[in-house]
């Protein structure tokens, strides 16, 4: 399965989940973090890779979510994403 690249746009370290945004077709979309999923420290403007995978089940996330998020050096994710591996 092909990871994505994104950045951890929002992080709320008391309550251990956050959002991740990532750019397709022009347009930026949102997955839900939770901080089960992440290898590495979270923070707010890091580069992630991560699969996307559907809420279900009892949680409260409706949209999108991120599973096996991975924390990149800032650069390399940068990188990444400006030249379009998404």
């Amino acid at each position: 399965m092909t990871k994505e690249a994104g950045i951890l746009q929002t992080w709320f370290e008391a309550r251990g989940f956050g959002f991740i945004h990532r750019v397709v077709d022009g347009e930026v979309r949102s997955y839900f973090a939770h901080i089960s999923q992440m290898h590495g420290v979270p923070k707010a403007g890091a580069t992630v890779r991560f699969n996307v995978g559907l809420a279900g089940g009892s949680g409260r996330s409706k949209g999108p979510i991120a599973k096996n998020i991975e924390i990149l050096d800032s650069a390399a994710g940068l990188n990444a994403l400006a030249g379009g591996t998404q």
